[in-house]
């Protein structure tokens, strides 16, 4: 825990010093823009690493102007509140842990057209198809990675030392659905072009990658069986569907 703290904190300190113009001169090792890709979409076959998500919520005022009421406590979701991510990959098939700043642990098994997603306090696990997604889906369809999509050469700041590491760095300002706009910087490592982190707005996601699993991934008997079932409910359905 300690580890990931001071990773995010340096991320943080990062992220401050790359906003100011006067001092990313220190750090700047180039600023043509290399060639290849500029960020990976896939991690490699056998593959491991962690996606660490923190938001930094600005407090609302109270409407008579005085301080604002501490947050009260509410069920954790899986979008907007902290989290972390622990996903190993085989080829198609991953296993994500994945858990909230409150603990809330979730255990998810994607299986290419099926996902079983086990919850804490939950009799059954939660079975998800692209068709019918739930709020803990996650698509692996195009991407291993999201919202890194609005990087380019428009928005190359420079190639910048950032902890020992050289990393490409982009600068923009997005748009969100409803109209608002936020300060993005995504940072990717140079070599391995794998994702480092990425600030949207008040929301800073980091990514670390372990040494790749050595042992072929297997879901545990009871999640095969029932993404099989699933599998076999939906041919069934299909078949008996009118022409």
């Amino acid at each position: 825990m300690k580890i990931l703290h001071h990773l995010l904190t340096g991320l943080v300190l990062a992220a401050a010093v790359l906003w100011t113009p006067c001092a990313t001169a220190q750090s700047r090792v180039e600023q043509a823009l290399p060639s290849g890709p500029l960020c990976a979409t896939r991690a490699p076959d056998m593959a491991q690493w962690q996606v660490t998500y923190k938001a930094q919520p600005l407090p609302k005022p109270a409407a008579n102007g005085a301080a604002a009421a501490p947050a009260t406590a509410k069920a954790p979701e899986p979008d907007g509140s902290d989290y972390q991510k622990i996903i190993v990959k085989n080829r198609t098939l991953y296993h994500v842990q994945w858990t909230t700043g409150s603990r809330f642990a979730v255990d998810k098994w994607c299986l290419q057209d099926v996902q079983v997603t086990t919850l804490p306090n939950a009799q059954l696990p939660v079975i998800s198809t692209p068709a019918e997604r739930d709020d803990y889906y996650m698509d692996f369809s195009k991407s291993d990675f999201h919202g890194f999509e609005w990087i380019s050469g428009k928005n190359f700041t420079g190639v910048q030392s950032i902890g020992g590491v050289e990393c490409m760095v982009f600068k923009d300002t997005l748009k969100g659905q409803e109209g608002e706009t936020h300060e993005a910087l995504a940072v990717v490592d140079y070599k391995t072009r794998l994702p480092v982190s990425l600030q949207v707005g008040e929301g800073l996601t980091t990514y670390q990658f372990s040494p790749a699993p050595s042992s072929q991934l297997n879901p545990p008997a009871k999640i095969a069986s029932l993404a099989d079932q699933w599998r076999k409910r939906l041919k069934q359905a299909r078949l008996s569907s009118p022409p």
